[in-house]
């Protein structure tokens, strides 16, 4: 460690005071040789710097080529790379947990143990074909056994993918219900600030309203939507409803407001997604038992009662959301993302493809040829079978630099 100054070598100006620190390879992050340059603060000074730098032969990294580096050098694998992207990302204490859990190896480990599985079938195929007198060939039963183990396996990884999307991406949540319930009291409630504009006219939300919460360590996209209703007065309501109609396709789950104090109505939306019914203006209410059961018994579902006035009933209904988050975390080691996915239907699908071969008696090498495939496969997950276009698509998400 080095401490001096940085001077311009033109002017022989002082540019500021610094710390010169230097990484001996491997035990640098890239496992390289690194000089790391630590001054003060402030854009001007740090643009200085770099400056300085780039006219004494430097140039500017490309985004992840750090990451990019260590992984070439044998830090650590593909999956535990992406890892580092989801830590800088990561907006709530579940999701840091989640990109800890991945960094640390836990679906590194998972994926091994699944992948070592396969190797051990494939080697002892192979061996029968290529020994057919010395080795005696497996019995198909025997072989569809270990495959379907090793397709539960996979399915359990792949139960994690929604987890792992609204890890990263967050939950979203539509308000939805007619105008005038309380849509943008419940969000400004959940909120605990004055978001959206809240009238007694009807009709007062013209367009989407979306924030980010963070309930459970958990995060949610709440959409406010304009009320749904027929006859509506002008275009721009016109044109809200048909946002709303548009978010309330797109999102994970609904929140279906309804007045508590008006006569019960049936559900007007059909059970395709995740719908929270959310008897709102409960203070308004004198028999609220009576009223739940009504509301209940018309809705066909479970209700939440709450004021969004006086902030009854909120904690019931953040549980309610954070059990919707939730899922059912079958892998608690970590949640897979999109790519990952993908590559382990691509192994579902060449293992399903190897039954096939069993199931109709072909020669073992039909068998090895899915086999095979499906180990690759795995192995782009991990970065151990992956091509060049696979990791430069990796590493170019990540932030310049890092």
């Amino acid at each position: 460690m080095l401490c001096g100054c940085i001077h311009d070598p033109l002017t022989d100006r002082k540019v500021d005071e610094a710390v010169l620190l230097v990484f001996r390879a491997p035990r640098s992050y890239t496992t390289e040789d690194v000089v790391e340059i630590q001054s003060h603060g402030g854009t001007a000074i740090l643009r200085k710097v770099l400056s300085l730098c780039l006219k004494e032969g430097a140039r500017l990294a490309t985004a992840g080529e750090f990451t990019k580096r260590a992984y070439l050098g044998g830090r650590f694998d593909l999956a535990q790379a992406e890892a580092i992207s989801d830590l800088i990302g990561a907006k709530t204490e579940k999701a840091l947990e989640n990109a800890l859990s991945q960094l640390d190896g836990g679906l590194s480990r998972d994926l091994k143990e699944v992948r070592e599985s396969l190797l051990e079938v494939l080697a002892r195929v192979e061996a029968a074909i290529d020994f057919p007198h010395e080795i005696e060939e497996p019995k198909p039963s025997e072989v569809l056994g270990h495959i379907e183990e090793i397709e539960r396996k996979i399915s359990l990884l792949l139960s994690t993918a929604r987890q792992g999307r609204v890890l990263r991406e967050g939950m979203a949540i539509a308000l939805v219900g007619n105008p005038n319930v309380g849509k943008s009291s419940l969000l400004n409630a959940l909120l605990r600030e004055e978001r959206a504009i809240v009238t007694d006219l009807p009709g007062t939300t013209r367009d989407l309203i979306e924030e980010n919460l963070d309930l459970g360590g958990y995060l949610f996209r709440i959409q406010d939507t304009a009320g749904i209703r027929e006859g509506a007065f002008d275009q721009a309501e016109k044109l809200g409803i048909l946002r709303s109609l548009e978010a309330i396709h797109k999102s994970d789950a609904l929140l279906y407001l309804v007045d508590a104090s008006l006569p019960p109505a049936a559900m007007p939306f059909p059970a395709q997604k995740k719908i929270l019914a959310i008897l709102n203006k409960i203070d308004l209410v004198k028999d609220r038992e009576a009223c739940l059961a009504a509301w209940r018994e018309k809705l066909k579902m479970r209700a939440i009662a709450v004021s969004a006035k006086s902030g009854e009933g909120l904690p019931e209904l953040t549980e309610a959301l954070v059990n919707l988050a939730e899922g059912n975390p079958l892998v608690p080691r970590c949640a897979i993302n999109a790519r990952h996915q993908a590559a382990l239907f691509a192994a579902l699908g060449s293992l399903e493809a190897s039954k096939e071969a069993l199931l109709e008696s072909l020669p073992l090498d039909f068998l090895t040829i899915d086999l095979k495939a499906a180990v690759s496969s795995l192995g782009e997950v991990t970065g151990e079978e992956v091509s060049e276009e696979i990791i430069e698509k990796v590493f170019e998400n990540f932030c310049v630099g890092k």
